[in-house]
């Protein structure tokens, strides 16, 4: 090893040494009070501690969509040539009102199947009911009871199949038909298969779904859109981890405007225990944050961690701080040197 080489480790290890002692040193010399006299002429302000039992994530965004499958989807047994929407996609509707207009031959064919078929079963059931009584005394053969019987519930069984899709279908005496909605809600054109001409979603089947990391999904509060106006509650949480996230179904608390398929910002807020503190308050010695709290005629130090942000207040945990608590937050830079016994 040449002089130059045991020179520089020399240097640095008295280098290491001093920095270690002064550390300690300073260790030594921190005091854990201060008396107020100590701070001189130096202005002291006092806040009191606020309890915060909330506190907010990275913000997310969530979509506001249907759960899958819960739409009522309006299909038809026909082929359509021409469909004209009266609509448009995400529009709100009321049972009863027209969605759009149809055109073509199965269609046509389709509407005088249907008239045809009622107009049977009507006859039929009307045949039956004439000739019940008659049945019961024993007027009528046997088989002849059976065979009216057999003709009514033939009818009725196919005209059963026209039913569900008379109370959807309108012909007007111009001949147009038309497709009503078969409940209230939104109307939805997008994403359907061929046979499905549109989709009505009830109101109460729409969600705010976002993702959340699953180590968070415990202590999640709520999720709030753009101010605070607008709180969603969790409605459901999916099961399946993908990513490390799960999926969370929300509902808005209030009115909160939002569209079909509309993009929403939202912040979580988490429940937890802690208090919040201005920023000024808190300061730090030796790699720990602290708060100086007045009792009687002295400063008093006090641990605490910071655990989140709330606009210009920090979010803390502390074990021997109540809502009793007066924390120094004017001349902080003063007390902390005090603390590390730099004035004394």
């Amino acid at each position: 090893m040449n002089n130059f080489t045991q020179a520089l480790r020399r240097k640095f290890n008295y280098i290491l040494w001093t920095t270690l002692f002064f550390q300690i040193s300073a260790i030594a010399s921190q005091s854990s009070s201060i008396d107020l006299t100590d701070l001189g002429k130096f202005r002291t302000e006092f806040t009191t501690v606020e309890p915060n039992q909330t506190i907010e994530g990275s913000k997310l965004i969530g979509r506001y969509v249907a759960k899958p499958k819960s739409g009522y989807q309006v299909s038809l047994p026909f082929d359509v040539q021409q469909s004209i929407f009266i609509v448009t996609n995400g529009q709100e509707v009321k049972k009863g009102d027209e969605i759009a207009t149809i055109n073509g031959v199965d269609v046509h064919h389709f509407i005088d199947e249907m008239t045809v078929a009622k107009s049977i079963y009507l006859n039929s059931k009307k045949h039956f009911q004439a000739t019940k009584n008659s049945a019961d005394t024993g007027t009528f053969k046997s088989t002849q009871w059976l065979e009216i019987n057999k003709r009514y519930f033939e009818a009725k069984l196919n005209y059963e199949h026209f039913v569900h899709l008379e109370k959807v279908i309108q012909t007007s005496d111009n001949d147009i038909i038309a497709i009503l909605s078969p409940i209230d809600g939104f109307i939805n054109l997008n994403g359907l298969n061929a046979d499905t001409l549109f989709e009505v979603i009830p109101p109460q089947s729409l969600f705010v779904k976002s993702y959340l990391p699953t180590d968070k999904i415990a202590q999640l509060s709520s999720l709030v859109s753009g101010n605070v106006d607008c709180k969603l509650n969790t409605a459901s949480i999916e099961p399946v981890v993908k990513n490390y996230q799960q999926a969370i179904w929300s509902k808005p608390i209030q009115a909160c405007q939002f569209k079909l398929g509309q993009n929403i910002l939202l912040t979580p807020q988490y429940a937890t225990q802690g208090f919040k503190l201005s920023r000024a308050a808190i300061f730090e010695l030796n790699n720990q944050d602290y708060v100086a709290v007045k009792r009687g005629n002295k400063l008093h130090l006090e641990k605490v961690s910071i655990i989140g942000k709330q606009g210009e207040h920090l979010i803390v945990h502390a074990s021997k701080l109540s809502t009793q608590a007066q924390v120094l937050i004017s001349s902080v830079s003063v007390a902390q040197g005090l603390f590390m016994g730099l004035g004394e």
